[in-house]
C-alpha cells in the first residue's frame, strides 16, 4: 500500500488595507477639525487639491491633506 500524502492547509492572509487616495469634503473637514466651508476655501486658495465629480461632489486628495498638515505644523 502507498502511504497517504499529507494534505496542505492553505494559509489565509489578511488583505492589506490601503488608505484612500481621496476623501469627501466632509471627511477632510473632520480630519482637519474645520468646517466644510473652510475646506472649500482652502481648495479655492490652492492650499488643498481636489478632484471634482460633477458640480457638487468634491474629493480632496489625502496627499494634499498630509502636505497641508505638515506645512501648518512648521
Amino acid at each position: 500500500m502507498r502511504p497517504k500524502k499529507a494534505v496542505e492547509v492553505p494559509t489565509v492572509t489578511q488583505p492589506t488595507m490601503q488608505p484612500p487616495l481621496a476623501v469627501p469634503v466632509k471627511e477632510a473637514a473632520r480630519l482637519l477639525s474645520v468646517s466644510t466651508w473652510e475646506v472649500r476655501r482652502l481648495v479655492r486658495r490652492g492650499a488643498l487639491c481636489c478632484k471634482k465629480l460633477g458640480h457638487t461632489k468634491w474629493l480632496v486628495t489625502t496627499r494634499s491633506l498630509h502636505a497641508f498638515v505638515s506645512e501648518a505644523s512648521r
